[in-house]
């Protein structure tokens, strides 16, 4: 039930003036009457309304009261769990930041052990392809000693079996002197040949064990970048 506006109780209140015209002339106590009768019946109605409004009020009231606790209640809530996520995040950081520097110290002990390794195997193919080349190099020389045996052996047997001693001597000492000349240059490029197999060998290890090195030291930085970048978003 709205509440009636006082235009409209002006419009609803008769006046004197309507009342005199609408009904047949009656006595000054009558007319008073009237009007008084008419004044209680509308401050009655009207009291009414105002008693509904201020019912409706206080339900209003309640109702807002209760909407701002519950307000309140999520507002609290909210700020509590903004602290647990707020804090969860901080160990989180805390946990990777550990994380991080375990995984940095863990590669640059790889990489000091894997330079260790390196160099260690450098050294033992040093050693294998010098054993290898020397054995290969003594083969090669006792061949030629069996060969110049050999020649010598053929040589005194043509010197035996011809009569001509001073021609089977010159031709002995040609041949002699010409299976040391082959021994010799065989033996020289023998040794070239082991120094530039040394070389090579040095040299495919060195690149390798540079290449292994440099991705070891470009795997700890990219860590050191990884744990500076999560310290400076935090």
């Amino acid at each position: 039930m709205s509440m009636t506006s006082t235009g409209d109780m002006q419009q609803q209140t008769p006046t004197l003036e309507a009342t005199q015209s609408s009904f047949p002339a009656t006595n000054s106590s009558e007319t008073s009457q009237m009007d008084l009768d008419s004044e209680r019946a509308k401050n009655i109605q009207l009291a009414a309304e105002v008693e509904m409004l201020n019912g409706k009020l206080a339900t209003y009231r309640e109702a807002l009261g209760e909407h701002k606790r519950l307000l309140t209640e999520s507002v609290d809530n909210c700020r509590a769990e903004l602290s647990q996520v707020k804090s969860a995040l901080r160990e989180a950081a805390k946990t990777t930041s550990a994380e991080i520097e375990s995984q940095v110290s863990l590669v640059a002990r790889s990489a000091l052990a894997l330079e260790s390794q390196l160099q260690r195997d450098v050294a033992q193919a040093q050693l294998a392809a010098s054993a290898l080349l020397h054995d290969e190099h003594q083969r090669e020389l006792d061949e030629i000693k069996m060969e110049i045996q050999n020649e010598k052996r053929k040589v005194y047997e043509a010197e035996k079996r011809c009569g001509h001693i001073e021609a089977l001597v010159q031709q002995k000492d040609d041949v002699i002197a010409l299976l040391e000349e082959r021994a010799a240059a065989t033996e020289k490029e023998l040794k070239d040949k082991i120094n530039e197999a040394q070389a090579e060998v040095v040299k495919q290890l060195t690149i390798e064990y540079e290449l292994l090195l440099d991705g070891a030291r470009d795997d700890a930085k990219k860590m050191m970048q990884m744990k500076e970048t999560e310290r400076l978003d935090m």
